[in-house]
């Protein structure tokens, strides 16, 4: 099934206002999010035809999602990613001799990731754009910081979530050796 909300932003006819939107979204280090998003408005069609797109290839390796795991997802605001994330965690920890499940649930995300977060982005522009009306040309300054605001990053949930995260993981590794 097509994403037609996908479809429509990334075959705008104005280009260049949805890269504008985009970045200003992102926040800091887009680049690698940036590549994926060219990728994308270059072959639309690879989103259309595949819900991963050929695009995938494009994506790379994020190694601060897969050392950091939940942490990463609540520092760029994709909050049920994060909290996704965890629960899947928990929910391995329930069974005996997974951490080779772990690691690749860490494998998967660090690949996935910036796939995940071009679509999310993608998403809650678009959500924004349709609650804002015909946004006049001396309020698209105004618009632009209302999407930074709602995506960029987050240190204080970054913080927060990487000390939850350190503590559970000396409170394994003291179960493991107690």
């Amino acid at each position: 099934m097509a994403n037609h909300a996908l479809d429509a932003f990334l075959n705008d006819p104005d280009p260049a206002a949805r890269r504008a939107e985009f970045l200003a979204f992102v926040g800091p280090r887009s680049e690698g999010f940036l590549h994926l998003y060219d990728y994308l408005v270059r072959h639309p069609e690879s989103e259309s035809t595949n819900r991963l797109g050929s695009g995938l290839a494009y994506n790379g390796f994020s190694a601060p999602a897969f050392f950091l795991g939940p942490v990463y997802f609540f520092y760029r605001k994709m909050w049920l990613w994060g909290t996704g994330y965890v629960i899947g965690l928990l929910a391995l920890a329930a069974y005996p001799l997974t951490s080779r499940v772990d690691i690749g649930l860490g494998i998967a995300m660090a690949l996935f990731t910036r796939w995940a977060y071009v679509h999310h982005a993608i998403r809650t522009i678009t959500t924004l754009r349709s609650k804002a009306s015909e946004i006049a040309p001396d309020d698209r300054q105004r618009f632009l910081d209302t999407l930074a605001q709602a995506g960029g990053v987050s240190w204080t949930a970054g913080w927060i979530s990487g000390v939850l995260f350190a503590l559970a993981l000396a409170l394994a590794v003291m179960q493991t050796l107690g």
